[in-house]
């Protein structure tokens, strides 16, 4: 089942993936939410990376970080007569950046929790975050996984940051 967001409602899904750790996928996908919301936009910066780290780019802290959100997005699927419940408990995990404007979780804590998440987890959280912003700016790995799988057709745009190197 493939969903776009292009012609609906909800906030359009720009999804930048780095070709490897310090590219400056991070700070470009960090800086298109920022610019996006110095334009008026209610924008949210999503990390999916494996490595879970997102520097200094964003304050840390609290408990809004995506190991709780996908933990949100788990009970709900396991409990359907939930309905409802899903989109306020994800709002009062959101964090938010007075100086950039932005609106983002923490990254996950641990490496490699973002490989837990499923598509079918992915495709629900997008649903139901990209409904509450203009814009839904996620930041993940380029390597082929499920979740990347998943992401793709649900993206109105995909950016893919390189640091220019040639590989051998």
């Amino acid at each position: 089942r493939n969903a776009t967001f292009a012609s609906s409602k909800q906030g359009a899904v720009i999804t930048f993936l780095g070709a490897g750790g310090g590219t400056g996928c991070t700070t470009a996908a960090v800086g298109c939410a920022a610019a996006l919301a110095r334009e008026g936009k209610k924008v949210l910066y999503l990390c999916l990376q494996n490595n879970g780290y997102v520097g200094d780019c964003l304050p840390k802290g609290g408990v809004g970080s995506m190991f709780r959100v996908l933990y949100e997005v788990k009970t709900f699927l396991g409990d359907r007569d939930r309905q409802g419940n899903l989109t306020p408990k994800l709002e009062g995990l959101l964090k938010y950046d007075t100086q950039l404007q932005i609106s983002y979780y923490d990254a996950f804590p641990l490496p490699l929790e973002a490989a837990s998440m499923t598509g079918e987890e992915l495709e629900l959280l997008l649903n139901t975050v990209s409904g509450l912003f203009d814009a839904v700016v996620a930041d993940m790995d380029s390597l082929f996984s499920p979740l990347l799988r998943a992401i793709l057709p649900l993206s109105d745009r995909v950016v893919l940051v390189s640091n220019g190197t040639q590989g051998i």
